[in-house]
């Protein structure tokens, strides 16, 4: 996988109009949905889904080059039709599931309003330090990164952790997607990783259901 050709669509859910008006938005969000298929088949989807609480979706992409990623944005349903707030980022997919994972999107028969129900197993964490990490991060705060790689790689080789990696822009935050029984088991996989343990990072949980998931 290319790295610097891997991007993050990022889709601010906070404003609550698609989730308290699915219907009213179904052939928008089903013209969005094929989109992500189509990217799929194109063998540039990694990966895609949506937090159940109204914080963001997301669709990590990979392309060719920059202006291929700004074009694929311009066709995405929810950006020409002005329905959400869509950012891009730069991204680095460090750890991604080769695992057989449910696809949502790969249903014969789709409900929008059962997609974006609370009932899930899956859970996105974040991570997000001082604003400006990214780029001034100290010698010891590196050696504590280290050590949260190899925290997440060993969920990764448990097969507990699907996905990992971090938005590269300032004031944003590294992600997770995960496999937990609960809420709390869930929030405690998020509280138990070094760089928050050490006080460098603070954690956020949030409901998650996978759209889709692309093939390396």
């Amino acid at each position: 996988m290319e790295q610097e050709n891997v991007y993050i669509f990022l889709y601010d859910l906070s404003d609550k109009k698609l989730s308290e008006s699915f219907y009213d938005y179904s052939d928008i969000i089903i013209k969005h949905w094929n989109f992500l298929k189509n990217l799929k088949k194109e063998k540039k989807l990694i990966f895609a889904g949506t937090s159940l609480d109204n914080f963001c979706e997301f669709a990590v992409i990979q392309t060719n080059s920059e202006q291929e990623i700004k074009s694929i944005i311009k066709s995405d349903p929810y950006v020409y039709n002005h329905l959400l707030k869509v950012s891009l980022y730069k991204f680095k997919a460090s750890l991604v599931t080769e695992e057989e994972v449910p696809e949502v999107l790969e249903e014969e028969f789709l409900d929008i309003e059962s997609i974006y129900d609370d009932e899930t197993k899956i859970y996105m964490g974040t991570i997000t330090g001082r604003s400006t990490f990214i780029n001034d991060m100290t010698e010891e705060e590196g050696k504590i990164m280290e050590i949260h790689f190899e925290h997440l790689k060993s969920k990764f080789d448990e097969k507990q952790l699907l996905l990992a990696g971090p938005i590269l822009a300032e004031g944003l935050f590294g992600l997770t997607v995960f496999t937990a029984n609960s809420l709390k088991e869930a929030e405690d996989f998020v509280k138990n990783d070094p760089v928050v343990n050490a006080e460098i990072m603070k954690p956020g949980v949030h409901p998650f259901r996978i759209f889709l998931l692309g093939k390396k």
